[in-house]
């Protein structure tokens, strides 16, 4: 990590944010999610959802998901910058909360189709390869 203490301070900016737009909702949800990919210094961007009890939805980047999208993609490339080394480029971060907000984040140098967030040809809207149904841990 080329910056520790300022991936630190990314990472709970960007958990804050997306708290922050899920508390303006003012629905009752379970997890949220955002995905960030960055491909090169000059090609990137996020999407998201989030789960409720009744399904997952997909942040509308026009609606819901736009200061929230606009936050992400003024961090991003800040923390694939504070979080890369030399030997090891972020290519992908996913960000996810909960209700009691919790967070976490993982990243990931090799697969940039890691953590896709869609619900195309039948996906839940739920990231590629996180359990579909929120167990109480993250």
């Amino acid at each position: 990590m080329r910056d520790a203490d300022e991936a630190s301070q990314l990472v709970i900016e960007l958990a804050s944010v997306l708290i922050k737009t899920m508390q303006s909702m003012e629905k009752p949800w379970l997890r949220a999610f955002v995905r960030f990919e960055m491909t090169s210094s000059s090609n990137w961007g996020c999407n998201g959802s989030y789960e409720t009890p009744v399904g997952v939805l997909l942040f509308d980047p026009v609606d819901d998901g736009r200061d929230l999208f606009a936050a992400v993609n003024d961090l991003g490339p800040r923390l694939r910058q504070a979080a890369s080394t030399p030997e090891r480029e972020v290519l992908v971060f996913l960000v996810v909360v909960d209700s009691e907000f919790n967070y976490k984040i993982d990243f990931e140098s090799q697969d940039l189709e890691r953590w896709k967030i869609t619900k195309r040809n039948g996906a839940s809207g739920i990231p590629a390869g996180l359990s579909r149904r929120f167990t109480g841990q993250l």
